[in-house]
């Protein structure tokens, strides 16, 4: 009775390490694909922002309105209680 648990237990654990051990290679194998792919498809340069008064205004009219318009889609929809009227 103990020899089989100790037998369920050591096979129990060796696939455990298998299992890890495909998993370690998986990973580095993806890590290796994924430098592949970055070599051939890089990604754009950031764009760097020095600081400064000049730098600091920038056009966020379009940002102000969409969240002017989400704003006010709450008030009308708070104020309503529904979107469909009946």
């Amino acid at each position: 009775m103990i020899s089989s648990g100790l037998l369920i237990s050591v096979i129990g654990i060796t696939m455990v390490f298998l299992i890890f051990f495909v998993l370690i290679i998986a990973m580095n194998a993806t890590a290796a694909i994924v430098r592949i792919l970055n070599k051939k498809f890089p990604e754009p340069e950031a764009v760097k922002v020095e600081s400064g008064a000049a730098n600091r205004v920038r056009d966020t009219s379009s940002e102000e309105e969409e969240i002017a318009l989400a704003i006010a889609a709450a008030h009308h929809f708070a104020i309503s209680g529904s979107t469909a009227k009946q």
